[in-house]
Order: structure tokens, then sequence, then C-alpha cells
């Protein structure tokens, strides 16, 4: 009997270790794999500028940006290249011509053959929803214009976010969102600060003038005399002190990005006090001081008389476009409509204290000259 009961009792000892022990092992098993499935499906809902809600793994790896400035906003406010699978090709070409080269030196091997900007005139160009696709991107970036593409983004299981075009204010918006999505909120709103403090001395600087006293001031986008009668450039000459030229000219129904062509008799009727060139064409002020330009004659104008053409600066990007560089624009466009109100704007200062405030990168003197296209605008004076 008391065999039996020591018997027993061994038994129910067994049975309660080999209990112990499955638990246990169970849990050692499974818990990882539980931890792994939570964290690699982490997800969160933003709000992008179209109001659309986006659902993005909680943290982005890899962005592709279809609008041209995008790629170049987003490393940026993201402090680092390592999170831009890829960009357009026209971003892409204005890359292999600026600092954002030479700050993000990686991007030179992305893959930008998924679009085919020329398909669409030189604007945002046709996606390959395939070839894209293969990218594997968490998200990708578009203008409004472009929702119409959303569904075939849905179709191949790439969230997209809205973003605008426009004025100063809407490139905030951007760049703030951009912000929420990398976990970069006090460096977005940090580049949003140099914008607003730039933007408030400009205006400070320029309240008094009198309209007549600002001076009419061509875009010419390329060298088929193309211009934006209405978008960033223009919104910008008139912020800092001038008027543009080109505000009234019809823009086409079906016009991607508000281009509209000009012909000469048009530009002679403007008559624009000042011409600045984009860097989407290699044109240069010679081009029209020579009259090589469009085989036409610009002797006549007044701006060409007076010798106040110039091709405008591209540090990151292009400085027409929308940018993270548009508080240096603003004061670029500043010294070169109103010189004596922004006599005393040191834009040498201001371009060295951005570059190594948010890059912590030390211009030379001859990227300087770079960026300001020094050799094309002989006789401009920024440095006073």
């Amino acid at each position: 009997m008391k065999r039996m009961k020591l018997f027993s009792i061994f038994l129910v000892a067994c049975m309660l270790v080999s209990l112990l022990a499955a638990c246990s092992g169970k849990e050692t098993a499974e818990t990882p794999s539980e931890n792994s499935t939570a964290s690699s499906e982490a997800v969160r809902t933003i709000t992008d500028l179209d109001g659309r809600e986006v659902t993005l793994p909680e943290n982005v790896e890899s962005i592709i940006a279809i609008p041209w400035p995008w790629a170049s906003i987003v490393f940026a406010v993201d402090g680092t290249d390592e999170h831009i699978a890829s960009m357009s090709a026209t971003a892409k070409k204005s890359y292999e011509n600026c600092m954002f080269k030479t700050l993000a030196p990686r991007l030179a091997q992305t893959n930008s053959g998924y679009i085919d900007d020329a398909a669409a005139g030189g604007t945002f160009g046709v996606v390959n929803f395939e070839e894209m696709a293969k990218l594997a991107p968490d998200l990708v970036l578009i203008y409004k214009a472009q929702s119409g593409d959303i569904p075939q983004y849905d179709a191949i299981g790439v969230p997209v976010a809205v973003v605008n075009y426009g004025t100063l204010d809407q490139v905030h918006e951007g760049i703030r969102l951009l912000g929420t999505i990398l976990h970069k909120e006090s460096r977005a709103e940090e580049i949003i600060n140099m914008h607003k403090n730039a933007e408030s001395q400009v205006k400070e600087l320029t309240k008094d003038i009198p309209e007549s006293e600002k001076p009419s001031v061509l875009y010419l986008y390329n060298s088929t005399l193309m211009t934006q009668p209405t978008g960033f450039a223009g919104w910008m000459i008139e912020e800092a002190g001038g008027i543009n030229a080109a505000k009234n000219v019809q823009v086409a129904a079906d016009s991607t990005n508000n281009f509209a062509t000009l012909d000469m008799e048009a530009i002679y009727e403007m008559d624009p006090d000042i011409i600045i060139m984009s860097n989407f064409d290699p044109f240069t002020p010679e081009d029209i001081y020579s009259n090589k330009l469009a085989n036409a004659d610009w002797s006549s104008l007044k701006a060409v008389k007076n010798k106040r053409v110039y091709k405008i600066p591209m540090g990151i990007y292009r400085w027409s476009q929308p940018n993270v560089e548009a508080h240096l624009f603003l004061e670029w466009l500043g010294k070169v409509m109103q010189p004596d109100a922004f006599r005393g704007i040191n834009l040498k200062s201001s371009t060295q204290s951005f570059y190594q405030e948010l890059f912590n990168y030390d211009l030379s003197d001859e990227e300087l000259n770079q960026i300001f296209r020094t050799k094309a605008n002989a006789g401009l004076e920024l440095w006073n």
C-alpha cells in the first residue's frame, strides 16, 4: 500500500514536470514569432495633402518621389539618402549637375527606368507600374494632378501620398507631411522656420516699394520659350518685390503644371525689365544677348539693353520649382530685382549657413560659384 502511494506521488510529479516543460517550451518557441510578426506588420495611418487617409509601415524605409523636386526635399527633411529608392528621370538629370550629387552620391546608382518623362512632353511622365513594383517602395509621392494613377498604385500594393504644387505655404505643408512620415518632425519645422524667417524679412524690406518701382520679370523655362504664368516662380517673383510679366498669359486647358509657350511678339509686347532663365535647359544669358535663342532679335528689350538677363541658381535642386532652398531663392530674387532694398542681405552667408546647419557641409567658393552660376551671371552683385 505504501509502495502504491509512493508510485502515485511519483507519477503525478512526472506529469507536472512534463506539463511545465511543455508550457515553457511553447512560450519560448512562440513568443519570438509573435513579437516578430507584430513588429513586421506595425502600421499607421497619415492624412496626405489631398485629405486621403494613407496606411504606411510604422517605419518607412523606401520612398519614390515622382514630382521632380521632392527627392531632394525628402533628403533634406530626412537628413540622409538612405530612404530614397528612386526619383524621376528629370530629377535625376538635375541631380547629376548640382549639389545634391555631392551630398548624396549613393543616389547616382538609383534606377529611374520605370518612368518616361518625355512621354508627357517633358512634364511628369508615364509610369511603368510593373517596373516600379520591382523596387518595392513603402511609399510613392505624387502631385494631385497625378491622382488618376492611384488605382494603378493600389493594384501593385504601393501606398501613395499626395503633395501639392504652388506656393511656399504648400511647400511647407509637404515638408511637414514628410516630417510626420519619416519621424523627423523637428527637422521639418527647422526648414520651415528658415523659410518663414526669410519670408518675413523679405516682406519687411519690400512693404514700402510702390508698384511703379517694381520691375516686370519674365521667367523662361526653356529655349522653346515656355513659361509658367502661374506657379512657384511667378509667386516668388511677386513676393520678392517684382511683377510677373507672364501672369496674364493664357494657359491651355490641357496644360500640365501651368505651362504656356510664348512667341517673340508676346515677349516684345511684355518688354520685361528682367529675364530669368531656368536650369531645365542649358541656355544662358549670352544666348539672348547674342540673339541665338529662338533665332530671334532680343536687342530691343529693356532687359537686354540694361544687361539684366540672369540664370537662376541651382543648389540641391532647381530653385525655380518648389524646393528646400526657397528662402535663398527669395533673397536672390530680391538682390536681382531690388538691389538697394536688399543691400543688407548677405546671401553668401545665408547659403553657407543653410548647408552647414542642415547638411553639416562647408561650401567652398567654387561650389558657391556653381550654385549661383556666377560665370553666366557676370556683373551681378550678390555678396554686398
